[in-house]
């Protein structure tokens, strides 16, 4: 489905309909919504979400609907527990040549960038474990 359907499903059911990558982004009028969607681990961050929400805020950015940016968990177990540490030692224990540990880092930082240099204010709703 659409990112605007699961919105709208959510709003008529109240139900959290997970993503395969542990991100949702939807639109509702003017604000952009970025729900991080992986509860079963804390929302640890891993490439699948970062290129999501990289990918998502770079769209924002330019168009000129979007006024605002919220980020949130779709749990209030935890916000974010940081990156996924553990598959980030997978991929080493699987292959000690492997970039995924310097992607990862990469990618949260190009993130970091982002959010300063946005053009639009972004609001985080925290709650439960954040790091």
């Amino acid at each position: 489905p659409e990112a605007g359907e699961n919105a709208k499903e959510e709003a008529v059911h109240n139900v959290s309909l997970s993503s395969p990558h542990g991100v949702r982004c939807h639109k509702a009028g003017h604000v952009g919504f970025i729900v991080l969607d992986r509860p079963e681990k804390l929302n640890a961050a891993n490439l699948a979400m970062l290129s999501r929400i990289e990918d998502k805020l770079t769209q924002w950015y330019v168009d000129e609907t979007v006024r605002v940016v919220i980020l949130k968990s779709s749990s209030p177990r935890a916000f974010c527990a940081g990156g996924d540490v553990a598959a980030i030692a997978k991929s080493i224990a699987e292959d000690p040549k492997t970039s995924h540990p310097k992607k990862a880092l990469m990618l949260e930082y190009q993130i970091i960038r982002t959010v300063a240099n946005f053009n639009k204010p972004i609001i985080c709703l925290m709650n439960g474990v954040t790091m």
